[in-house]
């Protein structure tokens, strides 16, 4: 018997088992992901984002109703994000990074959502850093 037609026989049961092996095993598993997945992108990164455009442009319908889903979820939760956002979008960001001083990936940070005229201009990756502290602290 193949092996795909003796899973799908005995998919509960290979679900169960690897319910159970997750959940005693969660610390390791857990930290070996990052770096497996990290490690497999790494190593196929041209392949992987040839792939997600070629789903993207064959698929492009689904893709446009998962985004607009995405956001009107992340809307719904973050409702004095979203309203910082649109006020600091009328406000002109600095030719440079004010941490590192890159010129690259330009973007607005609210340090409080609060006072949304108070922003600060970052590059992508200072702005990933400042988020990530913010996480770590609370």
């Amino acid at each position: 018997m193949p092996i795909k037609k003796y899973y799908q026989k005995n998919k509960e049961h290979y679900r169960e088992y690897n319910k159970q092996y997750y959940l005693k095993n969660k610390k390791e598993i857990d930290k070996q992901k990052p770096k497996y997945n990290k490690r497999y992108y790494e190593k196929n990164k041209k392949e992987i984002i040839k792939r997600n455009k070629e789903y993207v442009k064959t698929h492009i319908s689904e893709v446009r109703i998962a985004r607009r889903r995405r956001q009107k979820r992340y809307a719904l939760n973050n409702p004095e994000k979203i309203i910082a956002q649109s006020k600091a979008k009328k406000i002109k960001i600095k030719n440079k990074c004010e941490i590192c001083g890159s010129k690259k990936r330009l973007q607005r940070h609210h340090w409080r959502y609060d006072k949304p005229l108070i922003i600060n201009t970052l590059c992508g990756y200072c702005h990933n850093v400042q988020h990530n502290q913010v996480l770590k602290e609370i």
